[in-house]
């Protein structure tokens, strides 16, 4: 199977290594990632000719059994702790024997700092999970080697399932605004407006918090997320950053084991830390008033730091809370950016503003010309898609031009409207493949597409004046953008594209097409990293209550599991489940019709109201 490496890459992502050969991702002097390839180690270089002395055990958090997790880690005495190197703690949506990784998997690697050698055991916790999922969990044991440290043992898999949403416990989401926001009239009445919108249909509650950009008050802010999310009667799940004042550049150095010299550094402009509580990879400095990681390349070189002073988690994609942002940062200024996304939001929920069932894809590197007809076969709800037409895509290195890509994508963008335009090439703060900048984007006067998702290196690096992702989120009717503010890197396999594979069943376009909050979709669905910037509502969603006039739920795919609310301006027919400890209303403003196959669980609250749109 061919392999290609599409994106630079400035952060070091898993891999699983099941076949004889092992292969590894490193970082160049020149920022460039490349791959080593060596064979699978011998018997009598292991830690332990087999890990049954290790001992994984996973249940479910009492408090939060619905998205969280307790992990212990147990050493017996066959292990010798003072070869282990770093611990990758794997968990994923699907078992060990399914090759395939998807992007929910939730990664961490743990340097030998993190174990309590006393005790000779391992505590860690992760969330973010998704309610009444199926979940396999395992940990890779890496340990020094003469030549090459990849090399590893696999503990026993150990599967778990969450459970379902407490019935009647209200999350919360918090408004994190700039503090020189607090008094302006507009603003305010903007944010009453959107809780409105979201209280007519949903159990949440708000927070509104004023913070200045200054670090005291940062870290003060993530010292409070932390506690929130652990309020039992009403956790904190969502963040919605307003402003600016949040962000923050975070300092990341690898550093070489013979002297702790950075070998490496690089600054990350970063909004999505204060999400990370469970197993955070950033520390708040307060001697240096900074927010730090420092971390070594274990897998790169043999031996020991000769004085470990890296962080006990060298690296996580492991998020517990979901987010979405407003950061202007254009001529227009921060409050009309403010205003004008509210604006357009507030249209949207109330059916005013609409988009096509429709999915424009462009790849600027690998054939995606089939996809469009792929999707309608994968997913009923996007029937009329399309692609870019290009002579031909160009790989992974061509830094030219291409008229008739950017022509076409131009005139798709202006003439037709989509729920989703998902794009992979290169890109910078200002501008991505083929010739489209800031200023093309702008020229987009009739731009009606929802929802901008970037696998493009640096779109989203929000401290840069007049940035590409934040130009497409005040242009048009764009509601939500997904970009990086830092390069990152993607595989795809075959020469194909890999965008198909985020709309197939578990993945995030799939929940998002079944009217979960983006946020939601995003955190369970992919495997975030710090530079990953969300524009937009992350309570957003598809189709929002009273906006349809009516729908049919069929089983298996309108099956509900946790709470929701299924609200449309006519009639309701169901013919779909409702699982045991859901909690569900049907609103409609003429008919409910329950037909053959609709089936409450025992457990459910099952509520339904008719006038409920008026």
């Amino acid at each position: 199977m061919k392999k290609h490496i599409i994106l630079l890459l400035l952060l070091l992502f898993s891999f699983k290594h099941f076949a004889q050969e092992k292969i590894s991702i490193g970082i160049g002097t020149n920022g460039h990632m490349f791959l080593n390839t060596v064979p699978q180690s011998t018997k009598n270089q292991r830690i332990a000719n087999s890990l049954q002395q290790v001992q994984l055990t996973v249940t479910l958090d009492p408090n939060f059994s619905e998205s969280q997790v307790i992990g212990h880690f147990d050493f017996q005495t066959d292990i010798d702790l003072s070869k282990i190197k770093y611990l990758t703690l794997i968990t994923k949506t699907s078992p060990l024997s399914n090759l395939v990784r998807t992007r929910g998997d939730k990664v961490t690697y743990f340097s030998s700092k993190a174990i309590n050698k006393i005790s000779r055991t391992l505590d860690f916790k992760i969330g973010g999970l998704k309610s009444n999922t199926n979940y396999w969990i395992n940990v890779i044991i890496s340990y020094d080697h003469p030549s090459y440290s990849c090399s590893g043992e696999i503990t026993n898999e150990v599967p778990f399932k969450t459970g379902s949403e407490p019935i009647g416990r209200q999350k919360k989401i918090l408004l994190v605004i700039d503090a020189d926001l607090q008094n302006d009239t507009d603003v305010n009445n903007a944010l009453s407006i959107y809780m409105s919108d979201i209280r007519k249909y949903y159990n949440i509650s708000f927070e509104k918090l004023y913070i200045n950009n200054n670090f005291s008050e940062k870290q003060s802010l993530y010292n409070k997320v932390k506690t929130d999310y652990e309020n039992v009667s009403n956790p904190l799940r969502y963040i919605f950053f307003i402003g600016s004042n949040a962000s923050m550049g975070v300092t990341k150095q690898y550093l070489n084991f013979a002297d702790n010299s950075p070998l490496y550094t690089y600054y990350t402009p970063c909004i999505n830390l204060y999400t990370q509580i469970n197993l955070p990879e950033f520390y708040f400095d307060a001697t240096t008033n900074s927010i730090h990681q420092k971390t070594y390349q274990y897998c790169l070189s043999a031996g020991f730091p000769i004085t470990d002073i890296g962080n006990p988690i060298a690296q996580s994609n492991s998020y517990d809370i979901a987010f979405g942002s407003i950061l202007p940062n254009s001529s227009i200024g921060k409050k009309q950016s403010i205003l004008n996304y509210f604006t357009k939001l507030h249209s949207y929920k109330t059916g005013n503003l609409t988009f096509n069932k429709s999915v424009l894809f462009a790849d600027t590197f690998r054939n995606d010309g089939g996809f469009p007809s792929s999707l309608a076969s994968i997913n009923p709800r996007w029937q009329s898609n399309d692609t870019i037409n290009v002579p031909q895509k160009y790989g992974d290195f061509y830094h030219g031009s291409d008229f008739t890509w950017t022509n076409d994508y131009i005139q798709k963008l202006t003439n037709k409207s989509y729920e989703i335009c998902f794009y992979m090439g290169h890109g910078d703060p200002y501008g991505h493949y083929f010739d489209i900048y800031s200023s093309t984007v702008k020229n987009l006067f009739n731009l009606n597409t929802m929802i901008f998702d970037f696998n493009s290196c640096s779109v989203g690096n929000f401290m840069a004046f007049g940035y590409l992702a934040g130009t497409y989120l005040e242009q048009g009717n764009t509601l939500f953008v997904k970009a990086y503010s830092q390069p990152f890197g993607i595989f795809s396999y075959n020469n194909e594209s890999p965008l198909l594979d985020f709309f197939r069943n578990g993945e995030v376009f799939s929940d998002i097409g079944n009217r979960e909050f983006f946020g939601d979709s995003y955190l369970y669905n992919t495997s975030m990293v710090s530079s990953e910037v969300h524009l937009g509502d992350p309570l957003l969603q598809l189709d929002p209550p009273c906006t349809q006039t009516t729908i049919t739920l069929i089983s298996p795919a309108n099956n509900i599991n946790g709470m929701t609310i299924q609200a449309y301006s006519n009639w309701i027919k169901a013919a779909n489940i409702i699982s045991e400890l859901s909690e569900v209303k049907y609103k409609a403003g003429d008919f409910i019709q329950f037909n053959t196959g609709f089936e409450i669980k025992k457990g459910a609250v099952f509520k339904t109201e008719i006038n409920g749109c008026q």
